[in-house]
């Protein structure tokens, strides 16, 4: 892909989310979505789907979509199973490609929907199903995922919006325990290796904190460093807050921001994660072969050449810049010293010219 690509931005609006999970309700210019609460909800004050559940229970839920507009709207219904994002916060609006091994149960496999697509009339509510089959085998801690509501755009919204496309989606958190106590369990870390990946078209090195409990994560503070072997400064470095999903994986990406691209050779990935009073240390060697490198480095929109852009400038040592600004100084000083000099010499001449024979006009005495 070229940096000349065309890029299609479509804004979801993920509103009225409470610190944790989603809004019982929430409203758009277009439409609403309010949870029917069952009779098994826990009763802690939660208006999201917090609900108690023994193993093999059959249950169905509803949610209530109410159209705001004066037309007809399409809304796309969809079970998640939640995930933890890059940026260190719980993803409830789509269900991750990959998952931590120690998911037994993902959401989105629990929950079904008759219809994915609903079309809402105008100004009237449509209550939606969503059956909940629990496994038989019973589950320690919590499982958690949500239903995602997206408004979808119609064709003359989308002619009408040109470049850009704002689209709203509503999230209804689930939580399942089959214990008051299932949030009081141990938590558990463990690093999940590296990887060099093209992220937003940008080359990056991606390494992965897992929670392998199931328990929802929140406080935790990550400090992590990709160093080149035997160098003394990292080369990338960052520091974050972060909370997990139970069961999930936290994606840490350095991204080559400077456009050098990734470098062939061996390193060492750094993580330390504090939660709680406790401390979790990850330490890892990995190598880039060149065939990674240029893997990634293919796909990157800002990378530069480094010959061509090199600064030989910066290859002189640092006493040699300063030893040549003074040298350069003084041959300056000396250059106009030189012609301060010749200046006091030079003489001004002045040139005397015999006055110039007039010609007589002898046309009158013929």
């Amino acid at each position: 892909m070229t940096s000349t690509f065309k890029k299609i931005i479509v804004f979801v609006a993920l509103v009225c989310l409470l610190p944790v999970f989603a809004s019982a309700s929430a409203v758009s210019p277009e439409f609403s979505v309010i949870p029917e609460l069952p009779d098994n909800q826990r009763q802690n004050g939660n208006t999201f789907f917090d609900l108690l559940v023994h193993p093999g229970q059959r249950q169905t839920l509803f949610i209530n979509i109410i159209n705001l507009a004066p037309e007809d709207i399409v809304v796309l219904v969809e079970a998640v199973t939640a995930s933890t994002g890059s940026n260190g916060n719980i993803n409830y609006s789509e269900t991750a490609d990959i998952m931590d091994p120690s998911l037994k149960f993902p959401f989105h496999e629990l929950a079904s929907l008759q219809n994915q697509r609903e079309t809402i009339p105008a100004h009237q509510e449509k209550s939606i199903p969503i059956s909940l089959s629990i496994p038989d085998e019973p589950f320690d801690g919590m499982l958690l995922g949500s239903i995602r509501v997206l408004k979808e755009i119609t064709e003359e919204e989308r002619q009408a919006g040109g470049m850009i496309l704002n689209q709203y989606a509503y999230v209804i958190a689930v939580r399942l325990v089959q214990d008051e106590n299932a949030e009081n369990i141990p938590p558990d870390f463990t690093f999940g290796g590296v990887s060099t990946q093209l992220i937003n078209h940008r080359a990056s090195i991606v390494a992965n904190i897992h929670n392998t409990a199931p328990k929802l994560i929140k406080g935790a503070d990550i400090s992590a460093q990709i160093s080149q072997a035997g160098a003394d400064a990292p080369l990338f470095e960052l520091s974050m807050p972060a909370e997990f999903a139970p069961n999930s994986i936290l994606p840490l990406v350095f991204t080559d921001m400077d456009g050098r691209g990734l470098i062939p050779g061996d390193y060492n990935a750094t993580v330390r994660l504090q939660y709680e009073g406790r401390i979790w240390d990850f330490e890892e060697s990995f190598t880039i072969d060149p065939r990674q490198a240029d893997s990634v480095n293919e796909g990157a929109i800002n990378l530069y050449d480094e010959q061509s852009s090199h600064n030989w400038f910066e290859d002189i040592p640092l006493w040699a810049r300063f030893a040549l600004g003074i040298g350069g100084l003084a041959l300056i000083l000396l250059i106009a010293s030189i012609i301060r000099l010749f200046r006091k010499k030079m003489r001004p001449v002045t040139l005397t010219l015999p006055p110039f024979p007039q010609q007589n006009d002898n046309s009158q005495n013929k």
